[in-house]
């Protein structure tokens, strides 16, 4: 589990062996965190020496912590303040491995009473021993300040306690520039607040002289509706969620668990181990009221929503609740933040394929004479391509969403944009520019080919294509094929779908072969409907 800062700062993790995990985070220095788990006693000496090749593939220079559950015992002659007075066989190892790489275990070094060194208790004995240690480099222990063990796990049952460190480190994280979430919803619903934003752009930004650069020009168009969009605008306030740990009930329920664990530790009798347990059934039960109270708070949000015909609103609250749609988390390959941006530059640059080699050669037009209109448009066309757009997606890489030209009156400025793109072949460099998002999907997230790049354009770029198809489709569609309904206006899939499930049902039911041709991208997948298919698929 790791923080918000230390999650960014991140720079990979990999696993080392079963048992040996090993996380390098940014900063300066590096740190480098090592996390292992100790074997049976038949697979110790291999457990070392794996985690001496691991130590000495880190740089000398790195911030070195080696965290977990070793199973040894150091004694008094081989650490400062111990608990135990002698070191048992897996201590030898440990020891080694301490003399061979100059570490020290970081919670020997301060003189602590006996009950603040132990970190496991044995559940049918009683005995306390110290088996889980931080090991850090030799130079690095002025950079220490604390290392102690805590019990305030100790309600989830576990026999080892936390060991915790204090380091004096910097963790050095990519600033990022502040994003600041406007409230576009306030602006399509307040008219007086789009007359003010309309105002305040015209007010910046005046119609194109015919011999300007529609690429500069749109640099001012963009600049002249952040300022408008930072002035009007209202800005949406910061969710806050309100964590389980620190509901009233919660705190009561485990200051109880505390108080019962003190009492079962100083006397440890069968009633004390009772009161304990009631205790942390008492705390297990006070999570489940306060997740029932939750639970049906949502369910009325749910009913509100519906009532008000909110569905998105609605459909948002339910996949909060189930999880059906959480975003999955992952991080590319790299060793910074500059380092996976170009990762993910390559990808997709390389995702559609690599730039033709020589001439292009010209295709002739298939159609002739299809009485296309190619004049300017017309600021009917305009509006009907603006009743189509969807608020509340995002904005391309001006940051203009689809509220602002919707609802201000902007659309000659737009339109004339438009023309110039149409009659004069200028259009804005940064309508050919796109945000690409990656969507993580299955398999391993470290690697890009498991994401799905979704491209943000400008709206207005949208706006222009969108004119340009209407224009296109009344010509177009009569020499398309029937049964063709993919991006054809008012037709849908669904019935091609259906008709090709219902196709491989039928083959399911038969003792036919038949044979399914998948095409994804560049690869082509062959799949057998029948097990008793016996035709040579590499004719295929």
């Amino acid at each position: 589990m790791l923080g918000s800062l230390a999650r960014k700062a991140l720079r990979r993790v990999y696993h080392h062996t079963d048992r040996i995990l090993i996380a390098e985070f940014s900063g300066n220095p590096v740190t480098t965190v090592i996390v292992v788990y100790s074997p049976p006693p038949e697979e110790v000496e291999k457990f070392y020496e794996d985690l001496a090749t691991a130590v000495r593939d880190v740089p000398a220079h790195n911030f070195l912590a080696i965290l977990g559950d070793f199973n040894a015992r150091l004694g008094s002659e081989d650490a400062r303040f111990p608990y135990h007075d002698s070191t048992n066989r897996n201590g030898a190892y440990l020891t080694a491995l301490l003399m061979e790489h100059e570490l020290l275990p970081a919670n020997t070094m301060f003189r602590k009473r006996t009950g603040k060194r132990w970190t496991f208790q044995d559940r049918a004995s009683g005995m306390l021993r110290q088996l889980d240690y931080i090991l850090v480099r030799q130079k690095w222990r002025n950079s220490i300040l604390n290392a102690e063990p805590y019990s305030t796990f100790s309600s989830v049952g576990s026999d080892h306690r936390v060991v915790s460190m204090r380091v004096r480190l910097s963790l050095r994280v990519p600033k990022p520039s502040p994003r600041i979430r406007y409230d576009w919803k306030a602006l399509s619903t307040d008219p007086g607040l789009q007359a003010r934003y309309t105002e305040e752009v015209r007010s910046r930004f005046q119609l194109l002289d015919e011999g300007l650069e529609p690429s500069s020009e749109n640099r001012r168009f963009v600049v002249a509706n952040k300022e408008a969009t930072r002035l009007c605008v209202p800005v949406l306030d910061k969710t806050r969620t309100s964590l389980q740990s620190r509901h009233p009930d919660v705190v009561v329920a485990c200051g109880r668990v505390e108080e019962a664990r003190l009492g079962y530790v100083s006397d440890p009798t069968v009633e004390r181990r009772g009161i304990l347990n009631e205790a942390k059934q008492l705390l297990f039960s006070t999570y489940d009221k306060i997740k029932g109270e939750e639970l049906m708070e949502r369910v009325q949000r749910v009913q509100a929503a519906q009532g008000e015909r909110q569905y998105g609103e609605a459909w948002r609250v339910i996949n909060e609740m189930t999880g059906r749609k959480r975003t999955k988390e992952g991080q590319v390959e790299g060793h910074s933040p500059e380092e996976r941006v170009v990762t993910w530059f390559n990808h997709f640059r390389r995702l559609l394929g690599t730039t033709a080699e020589g001439d292009e050669e010209e295709i002739p037009s298939f159609l002739q004479n299809l009485n296309i209109d190619d004049g300017p448009f017309t600021t009917s066309e305009f509006a009907r391509v603006k009743t189509t757009l969807r608020e509340g997606k995002s904005a391309g890489p001006d940051g203009i969403p689809p509220e602002v030209l919707k609802n201000c009156g902007l659309d000659n400025i737009i339109l004339q944009f438009c023309n110039l793109a149409l009659l004069s072949n200028k259009q804005p460099d940064m309508w050919s520019l796109s945000n690409i998002i990656p969507v993580p999907k299955a398999g391993d997230l470290s690697k890009p080919d498991n994401y799905r790049g979704i491209s943000l354009t400008c709206i207005a770029a949208k706006v222009y294509n969108r004119m340009i198809l209407n224009r296109i489709r009344h010509a177009i569609d009569p020499h398309l094929r029937e049964n063709q309904n993919g991006f054809r206006e008012e037709r849908t899939t669904v019935a091609q779908i259906l008709a090709l499930r219902r196709i491989i049902e039928e083959y399911d039911d038969q003792p036919y072969p038949g044979i399914i041709l998948e095409v994804e991208e560049h690869n082509v997948k062959i799949k057998c409907m029948q097990r008793t298919s016996r035709y040579d698929l590499n004719k295929f």
